[in-house]
């Protein structure tokens, strides 16, 4: 009796290691191929310093958030809308301090 009491105790044993074991690679897994979505979009400068990409804050189908869009694709800020050139302009901003603090 003893015996088999042993061997289901031995059996147990085995499972719980065998979980750790699967448990432990894929934290491994995980720790090797990230998610995309746990990529955030950030870059470190020379210095360490975490430095923003730029990202668009505006709903989209806003003058905003157009005006964004196009200053994001290297255009010039003007136009007839105020709220469209006020988000040109956002992007510039943007950049302009990223680049800043990638330089830094």
């Amino acid at each position: 009796m003893k015996l088999n009491s042993q061997k289901g105790e031995g059996e147990i044993v085995g499972i719980i290691l065998m979980l750790l074991l699967l448990w432990g690679g894929l934290q491994v897994w995980h720790w090797i191929f990230p998610d995309q979505s746990s990529i955030t979009p950030y870059s470190s400068n020379r210095s360490g310093r975490e430095c923003v990409e730029p990202e668009n804050p505006y709903n989209y189908g806003t003058g905003h958030y157009a005006g964004f869009e196009y200053g994001e694709q290297g255009n010039y800020c003007s136009g007839n809308s105020d709220s469209f050139i006020e988000g040109c302009e956002e992007y510039n901003n943007q950049e302009e301090a990223y680049n800043n603090c990638m330089d830094n």
